[in-house]
């Protein structure tokens, strides 16, 4: 925890370091608003929001953190402005691994969770073909990422 909190002071999101960590003592930390501001940021930064109820979901334990962190990761890579695409399809053995440092196991796992807990659903898509055939005689497979979809009402409820 006190590391995030250095590398997001270091980044200049919070305006002073967190020095002193203490068990279940609170702590105040200052936004620094400029890094905040939606009317005037950059081409290409944009922030994931989810209701504050992920957040209290890890404190009253009914999400784990790495849950939350897919949440986060998942929402992240929604294209808002396209109402036709509300999903996420990015690939766990590449993508999602090596950005969210969890294993190729521990996401399928973790997703598992989620869709048990009704917070996400997905739509699988398996390898398939148009029994087309490539230059040198060979079928052409197909295979999309799956979309992985968020469920708000249920995160609304946590």
């Amino acid at each position: 925890m006190k590391a995030s909190l250095q590398n997001l002071y270091a980044l200049n999101y919070i305006i002073e370091p967190v020095s002193k960590l203490e068990p279940n003592k609170p702590f105040l930390i200052s936004l620094n608003k400029e890094k905040f501001d939606i009317e005037n940021r950059k081409e290409g930064e944009f922030f994931a929001q989810l209701p504050i109820n992920v957040m209290f979901g890890i404190k009253d334990g009914k999400l784990t953190r790495q849950e939350a962190r897919l949440l986060y990761y998942i929402k992240s890579y929604i294209n808002a402005t396209d109402s036709r695409k509300q999903f996420c399809f990015t690939r766990i053995d590449k993508k999602m691994s090596t950005e969210l440092n969890m294993g190729k196991n521990t996401i399928p796992k973790y997703t598992q969770m989620l869709v048990d807990k009704k917070l996400i659903s997905i739509n699988k898509h398996n390898l398939g073909t148009s029994y087309q055939y490539d230059e040198d005689g060979k079928l052409i497979f197909t295979k999309y990422n799956n979309h992985y979809f968020l469920n708000y009402e249920n995160i609304k409820k946590l």
